[in-house]
């Protein structure tokens, strides 16, 4: 089966919101000139980069979709789970991503601090550069 060139869409991509190389409208910019008609971006445990984004793609005539990828714990390791088609405006949500960001400003130090004491000389402040 042959696939036109503008049915092509990408679901699960990230910005420098959350570890991504390209700021949001640099995405939407490099899907306009590969052809995409769709993209969706999906930061870690974020939508601070959606509306930029949103800007973008009317900006650029590509359809934008609101996502986030969620770290989620369970009995066996943890995994990401993408939600597509996110109400990034709903205020249960926001709290939810923002007791993320708090679990994550706790857990991040006690990392660095563990990694210091088996040897690796590393600090927050480059973790936070290279974040």
């Amino acid at each position: 089966m042959a696939f036109d060139r503008m049915d092509r869409i990408d679901l699960h991509c990230h910005s420098t919101a959350s570890d991504g190389r390209l700021m949001p409208a640099q995405l939407v910019e490099r899907a306009s000139n590969a052809g995409l008609r769709a993209l969706a971006l999906t930061d870690h445990d974020t939508t601070a980069g959606l509306p930029a984004f949103h800007e973008a793609g009317r900006k650029y005539g590509i359809e934008t979709i609101s996502g986030v990828e969620i770290s989620a714990s369970y009995a066996n390791g943890t995994m990401h789970m993408l939600g597509l088609f996110v109400d990034e405006n709903n205020p249960g949500f926001r709290e939810f991503l923002a007791r993320l960001a708090e679990g994550r400003n706790i857990r991040n130090p006690k990392i660095v601090k563990k990694l210091n004491e088996l040897g690796m000389a590393i600090t927050m402040q480059e973790v936070e550069q290279e974040a």
